[in-house]
């Protein structure tokens, strides 16, 4: 049942970004991602549970490069963080 609710939420999302990061940098904004572009990124459930670990890209983290990342694991709700910095949510 769980599976099926999954796949369905999964297929109806098409190319919908689920995560929302938040490190683009718009003019007046503080840079938040150059200090945090090697850190591992880490997904975890709103429960606290480990989703999703990936290494940072040899070059660091890029805004384009953390949107990319959209795990199906997402789907029942996650945050983002480069280290242990906050950056992203499905729930923003």
């Amino acid at each position: 049942m769980v599976l099926a609710i999954l796949a369905r939420t999964t297929a109806e999302r098409g190319t919908q970004k689920l995560i929302k990061y938040v490190t683009d940098q718009m003019e007046g904004e503080p840079d938040i991602l150059t200090a945090l572009r090697h850190q591992p990124l880490l997904l975890r459930g709103l429960d606290g549970s480990t989703l999703h670990v990936q290494q940072a890209p040899a070059h660091g983290w890029t805004y384009e490069g953390l949107c990319a990342v959209q795990p199906e694991s997402a789907v029942i709700g996650c945050d983002a963080f480069l280290g242990t910095s906050w950056v992203g949510s499905t729930e923003v």
